[in-house]
């Protein structure tokens, strides 16, 4: 039984094209959008309240979460990126 996370050997080369391309797709977050990981760490918090302080903070308009590609050993998998939101504000046309 293989473990998990590890990269399937790639005996083909069919599939070794495939793989490749697969990994062309992970995206470099834009400057100032981490994971919840790096945000923990940055805080110095457990995970459990740094992801509460993150949701309380997309919550109120503070913050904004995109999910990117990103290598995940084997796979490329949507993760969730934390950030400061940019842009200008909504305005409200009827008041």
């Amino acid at each position: 039984m293989a473990s998990q996370g590890k990269r399937p050997p790639l005996t083909d080369a069919t599939l070794r094209a495939i793989v490749a391309e697969l990994q062309n797709q992970a995206e470099q977050p834009p400057p100032g959008f981490y994971t919840w990981e790096e945000w923990s760490k940055r805080w110095k918090l457990k995970r459990t309240a740094t992801v509460r302080y993150l949701e309380a903070g997309v919550e109120s308009g503070v913050m904004e979460v995109r999910l990117l590609r990103r290598d995940l050993g084997a796979y490329v998998r949507r993760v969730p990126h934390w950030g400061r939101k940019t842009g200008k504000k909504k305005r409200n046309k009827g008041t």
